[in-house]
């Protein structure tokens, strides 16, 4: 049985898919579900209709978007019984997922397959190759089906 599951999100419906095996996996558990929302770091200053927008004003405008996107997306889960955290961090989303696994010390890491690279018969987009390639905490490729999600 699994403590800890990460479930790293991107914003996009694609990566939301796996939120109901999640469900499946981990409802009426006491595996923990972690939400988390990688970001990039804003580099530069925004001028926007001639006012200038500081950097810590950006971040404000993420931290602030990224707790209402996970917030949405863990009541669902709660909803079903699963016991669910949420997590920021910024950085890139391959080595930032990697590192905040190890970190954590969470049991499996469950990204959706977009089916972009295969090899054989298992298909997984780059960002997914690269966590498989470099975690050493184990993966679990979930494949969805094309067309499966709408706004993708």
């Amino acid at each position: 049985m699994f403590k800890k599951i990460l479930v790293p999100l991107d914003g996009k419906p694609y990566s939301e898919a796996v939120l109901d095996h999640v469900a499946k996996m981990a409802g009426g558990t006491s595996a923990a579900v972690i939400l988390l929302r990688v970001g990039h770091l804003p580099k530069d200053v925004i001028v926007e209709q001639g006012r200038v927008i500081p950097l810590d004003e950006q971040m404000s405008w993420l931290e602030t978007e990224f707790a209402h996107y996970l917030s949405e997306k863990a009541a669902k889960l709660s909803a079903k019984g699963v016991n669910v955290e949420t997590a920021t961090a910024y950085g890139e989303p391959d080595s930032t997922i990697i590192n905040y696994a190890e970190e954590q010390d969470v049991d499996v890491i469950v990204v959706a397959s977009h089916g972009k690279l295969c090899i054989g018969p298992v298909c997984f987009s780059d960002e997914a190759d690269k966590i498989v390639t470099h975690s050493t905490r184990p993966v679990l490729l979930i494949k969805i089906p094309e067309g499966a999600v709408t706004g993708a």
